[in-house]
């Protein structure tokens, strides 16, 4: 599965619900052998509990737009119970529950094996960022 976007996500995004730089986006690290990608999903209702293997309880930091590219600081999830490989991670809009969420981005092309020690993902710090567009 290559990296790609939900689409709803992207409308809210585009339209005028949504600003990168001002909104609460999180994330989570997903099993991916526990959750098929479907750009049709919408919110965090569409991908099940046993699938998140962390979640971050605050907005990413730092996020800015600049070039057509997406940004932020690097995502620490801390102290993550020892468990199954993450190979993906998703970033979403949050909302006051899981339904209330909009998926913004699914990524992978990493693994990860939590150990009980802290996270970190690294974004690319070259033209690409989080998301580029164009």
């Amino acid at each position: 599965m290559a990296s790609s976007a939900y689409t709803a996500g992207v409308d809210n995004f585009l339209g005028t619900s949504f600003a990168w730089p001002a909104g609460d986006v999180r994330a989570v690290l997903i099993n991916p052998s526990l959750y098929t990608f479907s750009a049709a999903h919408s919110s965090l209702t569409d991908v099940p509990s046993g699938a998140r293997i962390a979640t971050l309880s605050a907005s990413l930091g730092s996020k800015a737009v600049s070039g057509g590219a997406l940004s932020a600081a690097d995502a620490l999830f801390p102290s993550v119970p020892a468990g199954p490989a993450a190979q993906a991670i998703i970033l979403y809009v949050y909302g006051a529950s899981d339904a209330a969420t909009k998926l913004l981005f699914y990524i992978d092309g990493f693994t990860v094996t939590p150990n009980g020690g802290d996270i970190t993902i690294k974004w690319d710090t070259g033209v690409n960022k989080i998301v580029r567009f164009g």
